[in-house]
């Protein structure tokens, strides 16, 4: 939320790229993400994202189940570009 902000600042320009992440979960092996495999680490996480957008005055909405198939996403992303 804070990054094209932080690109004009500096004179660069961001170019978003969809990506599934399900791919990159696979590619290490795991069936699901990180943060659910590993409790604490998905627990510091969470506390985390909270904490940073609190100091940022950012709205920061849990999703009620992590990770979410993104495929449509991603490829109405493609679709648009």
């Amino acid at each position: 939320m804070r990054i094209e902000e932080l690109a004009i600042d500096k004179g660069f320009q961001v170019l978003w790229k969809p990506f599934v992440l399900g791919a990159l979960f696979k590619e290490q092996g795991w069936q699901d993400s990180p943060f659910n495999l590993y409790p604490a680490m998905g627990k510091y996480m969470w506390r985390d994202r909270h904490r940073t957008c609190q100091a940022l005055n950012l709205l920061f909405n849990q999703p009620s189940f992590f990770p979410r198939n993104g495929l449509l996403a991603s490829r109405i992303g493609c679709a648009n570009s």
